[in-house]
């Protein structure tokens, strides 16, 4: 936990980046908040395993942060996108060949049907409330709501488990609960619980340089305004950075920063409390 009120990022032959801040609390995008799943607890990898690969009865399973599982801890872990990367280095890291676990309870108000949607990198197996409802053993790239299920939601407690099977570069999924026409479903919370949403407030956004002086395409105030969209560019020589002055102190847990492909692999993060 670092206290900061200022940070700069500075990089050999900084091209395109957005920045993502994050405290002990997160920047909003993407999807309506609770359509999108983020928060999961986490069990693996398995190398060598495949979907159908058990040594226990997968639909029994009702783990609790913490909890071993074929040798493995059931960790709980946050996801900045709506698209998870199981391969993030406190995720389950660059592995192929294996599968992955990823456990969350869905609190619903009522009694009430839904629809899951599921995009996956490759194989997906999933159950809910202890039954399996989807079996797509395939080797694919992701795309978004590939595969959807309808399911009734008790009132109260619902137990979703994913199992996700990686055969070779990529590797990852998504899960969405929603209406049957796609729209949010009111009062849903979720186990582990979701973060607690809010912007960082920052008081000026300065670069060492933009792109072609295109302040329209590329200005430094688009590397932290929350759009994926958008995007600052430096010009492409060494050395290049970005600097955020905040307008107050905070704690500093965890920094995400979003790269577009034009980017190179190293370069450093400085941070201050005045």
């Amino acid at each position: 936990m670092i206290n900061t009120k200022y940070i700069q990022l500075t990089k050999n032959i900084l091209c395109t980046v957005i920045l993502l801040l994050m405290c002990s609390f997160y920047a909003k995008q993407g999807f309506a908040d609770s359509q999108y799943i983020r928060n999961w607890l986490l069990c693996g990898p398995f190398p060598g395993e495949t979907l159908f690969s058990e040594e226990s009865d997968e639909s029994k399973l009702v783990p609790s942060k913490g909890d071993i599982f074929k040798g493995k801890e059931w960790r709980k872990y946050n996801f900045v996108k709506d698209v998870l990367n199981l391969e993030e280095e406190n995720a389950f890291g660059y592995v192929d060949s294996c599968v992955g676990y990823a456990f969350v309870k869905i609190i619903s108000p009522e009694k009430q049907y839904a629809e899951l949607r599921f995009g996956s990198d490759d194989g997906i197996r999933v159950w809910f409330n202890g039954s399996e409802i989807l079996a797509n053993n395939v080797k694919r790239f992701y795309r978004v709501d590939q595969d959807s299920v309808i399911v009734f939601l008790e009132k109260g407690e619902n137990r979703l488990l994913v199992k996700i099977w990686d055969f070779y570069a990529g590797y990852g999924f998504s899960a969405r609960i929603c209406n049957f026409d796609g729209s949010e479903i009111e009062g849903l919370k979720f186990i582990p619980e979701k973060n607690n949403l809010k912007r960082i407030p920052i008081k000026r956004v300065v670069a060492s340089s933009v792109q072609g002086d295109d302040m329209e395409g590329y200005n430094p105030l688009f590397a932290a305004d929350n759009n994926m969209k958008t995007r600052w560019s430096s010009t492409h020589y060494d050395p290049q950075w970005i600097r955020l002055d905040f307008t107050e102190e905070f704690n500093l847990s965890r920094l995400d920063i979003f790269w577009e492909n034009a980017c190179s692999e190293i370069y450093s993060i400085e941070v201050s409390d005045n």
